[in-house]
């Protein structure tokens, strides 16, 4: 099975790159995490607020709002009478709109004498009618009336002021003279005369209002300001933030398969992740290299690749544990594997793997030492082999195209059945370009979480020019979901007790000095 390079998706996508595209409520979800952030911070800073404030104080009366009918007898006695009345009567609402009347209130100030301190010095009348509710009680003839105020004393007084000028200005309106009745009678302009009458139920009763009654209003207010801005904030993010790839979105920008989908691994440094690899700990990690070592394996044309090279675009994004994995993956298969440590600029698995880096690959190239006797077995894995990065050197370009670098790869494919090599970043240095010359498949790594489209194109288009051996991607940080492992985890450990699995691949080579001659014949079996 072969994997081909997809050149022409390459080249187009460079002039137009295919990048995912997702719906609103996807985004949205993605950031969801910066929205109730949003949220909760504005719940916060009111709730804060809430208990910094002066307790608020209602003062509340109730008085009875009657319909009284006023008309005159046969004996020219004036007679008065109560009149039922509907709930939409016209009558009852005009009554309303009087008691909320300016002139109302500039009366109530003048007769309870209010210090004119407590209320806003710039107009007092309308402070008061801002802070007085007079309000129907549904399905009666009863008026709620009620001042809030963080000074109860304040709060009482001015609650029966108003019913006291209600009372005393429903008092002092007198009905029509009988005189006038009759005139008016006479004219046919009213039958009768409807005059409103008012009785106190209960007096000013000062209570302390619960404080979700007091900001209810602005707590709503801050939960709707805060979805408001965290929803802006996240577009925001979505649109000039990093976020990450999927593996269809890299595939269709790049034209390159993805060979294998690595989820993130929290709360693990990459040497910690390393170490666990060499003890064999199962992990979604573990089994997602698994795959990609699979994949790996079928990607060339007639037989699996015997050079493999990991590179990628910028730094940090995980190649040198990536080369680990693979390499401890396809030793644990029964290969015998060299896992070559070419980024002699900042070189990192010999610290991944716990061994030392006095003598390494820069010290062959310059010819101060011999191959066989810088190559350091790893004991914690059979068959896996290692070749540090070596002294430091100031030109890695130089020594890397030397051709003692392809002489010492050709003597190791005689004697190992897989070289994997971590070579330094693409982007900028020319290192990657002389060992994907000499390399069998080219992997590159990406952070999902850090895809620059147009600098990933333009590094499979310089290693596109070097030679056509790019096999695919190895994303990792996927934000696709892992499988769950858990339902294998019984028969695994089971099968581990019970049994010691044979090696899947066997290898009939043996020893490490490169410098003999090979048995040309030698195979894998």
């Amino acid at each position: 099975m072969t994997i081909p390079l997809m050149s022409d998706p390459i080249f187009l996508a460079r002039n137009h790159p295919v990048l995912p595209t997702y719906s609103l409520g996807t985004r949205l979800l993605r950031q969801a995490w910066v929205i109730v952030g949003c949220v909760l911070l504005a719940i916060v800073a009111v709730m804060y607020w809430v208990s910094q404030a002066e307790p608020v104080y209602r003062a509340v009366a109730t008085l009875q709002l009657e319909k009284e009918r006023v008309k005159i007898t046969e004996a020219n006695i004036l007679e008065r009478s109560k009149v039922s009345m509907a709930l939409d009567d016209p009558f009852l609402y005009t009554q309303y709109e009087k008691l909320k009347s300016r002139a109302l209130a500039e009366k109530v100030i003048r007769e309870v004498n209010l210090p004119v301190t407590a209320l806003a010095a710039a107009d007092p009348v309308a402070d008061l009618l801002s802070r007085l509710h007079i309000e129907p009680v549904a399905r009666t003839q009863l008026l709620k009336i009620h001042y809030e105020s963080t000074d109860s004393a304040l709060a009482v007084a001015v609650v029966n002021g108003v019913v006291d000028t209600l009372i005393q200005l429903n008092q002092e309106a007198q009905p029509p003279t009988i005189s006038l009745l009759r005139k008016m009678q006479t004219l046919r302009v009213v039958s009768d005369t409807f005059m409103p009458s008012l009785e106190v139920v209960e007096r000013a009763r000062l209570w302390r209002a619960p404080w979700y009654t007091q900001y209810a209003g602005a707590i709503i207010a801050a939960i709707l300001g805060g979805l408001l801005l965290g929803v802006i904030l996240a577009l925001l993010r979505e649109r000039f933030g990093k976020k990450p790839m999927s593996v269809n979105a890299l595939q269709a920008m790049s034209g390159l398969p993805v060979l294998g989908s690595i989820p993130r691994v929290r709360g693990f440094a990459k040497r910690r992740l390393v170490q666990a690899a060499l003890r064999n700990v199962g992990s979604p990690a573990a089994e997602a290299y698994r795959v990609a070592t699979a994949n790996l394996h079928f990607s060339g044309a007639n037989h699996a690749p015997r050079i493999t090279l990991l590179t990628s675009v910028n730094t940090a994004e995980g190649k040198s544990t990536s080369a680990a994995y693979l390499a401890i993956q396809q030793a644990r298969q029964g290969l015998k594997v060299l896992l070559i440590d070419a980024d002699l600029r900042k070189p990192s698995l010999h610290r991944y793997l716990g061994v030392a880096n006095r003598r390494g690959l820069s010290d062959y190239l310059r010819g101060d030492a011999e191959v066989a006797a810088m190559t350091q077995v790893i004991p914690q894995v059979k068959g896996l082999y290692f070749l540090a990065a070596g002294g430091k050197v100031q030109h890695p370009a130089n020594l890397l195209s030397q051709p003692s670098l392809s002489l010492l790869l050709q003597r190791a494919t005689q004697y190992f059945d897989s070289i994997v090599i971590d070579a330094s970043t693409l982007v900028g240095f020319a290192d990657v370009l002389y060992l994907s010359a000499l390399a069998d498949a080219t992997l590159i790594v990406t952070n999902a979480e850090n895809v620059n489209p147009m600098r990933l194109l333009h590094a499979v288009e310089q290693l596109h020019r070097v030679k056509s051996n790019i096999v695919g991607c190895l994303m990792l940080k996927s934000p696709e979901n892992a499988p769950d492992y858990r339902h294998y985890r019984l028969h695994q450990q089971y099968a581990s007790e019970q049994h010691s699995l044979p090696a899947v691949v066997k290898s009939k080579r043996k020893g490490l000095n490169l410098a003999l001659t090979p048995n040309t014949n030698a195979t894998v079996q």
